[in-house]
């Protein structure tokens, strides 16, 4: 008994931990808006790009910041034209995709199979024929909710089952 009071007082401080975060993080971006505003303000007509406030022992500045996003790299070299080479250096850059990115962090913590779907769906109990013609068109081994929706749905399977 002991222990689930000790587990009570833990969540229960937790949950208040978790209160007061929020009620902190609210009061935080309304300070950092006002001093935004008025960093805004204090910057308008000047050149300075950045603007300071004291507190005690401590400061706070205001930044105004400028940044260029490039949509349209084809355009660059119209615009630069023949200083093209001179004014812009290209950078190849990957992007993987959600299925490919769950593929290499499982394949890099050991956490894959070298089973195939087509085997586990062999492995399934209490499935007649069409059911496993179902799951071999439906089921991608890429998305591990919607395998199992599918596993519920045409397999009849309970959730704890389908996992």
């Amino acid at each position: 008994m002991a222990c689930k009071d000790t587990m009570t007082n833990q969540v229960n401080r937790l949950a208040e931990i978790k209160r007061t975060q929020q009620a902190l993080k609210i009061e935080q971006e309304q300070i950092e808006a006002a001093l935004l505003k008025q960093g805004t303000q204090d910057l308008a007509d000047t050149k300075y790009k950045s603007v300071s406030y004291a507190g005690t022992g401590c400061k706070a500045t205001v930044t105004k910041a400028e940044s260029l996003k490039v949509i349209y790299p084809s355009y660059l070299k119209e615009i630069f034209g023949l200083a093209y080479k001179d004014a812009v250096s290209e950078a190849q850059t990957y992007k993987l995709s959600a299925p490919a990115s769950r593929m290499l962090v499982g394949l890099w913590s050991g956490n894959y199979t070298r089973t195939s779907i087509d085997e586990v769906i062999d492995w399934l109990p209490a499935l007649d024929k069409d059911a496993r013609k179902v799951l071999r068109k439906k089921l991608k081994g890429i998305n591990y909710n919607a395998d199992k929706k599918v596993l519920m749905s045409v397999g009849g399977y309970s959730e704890e089952d389908a996992e």
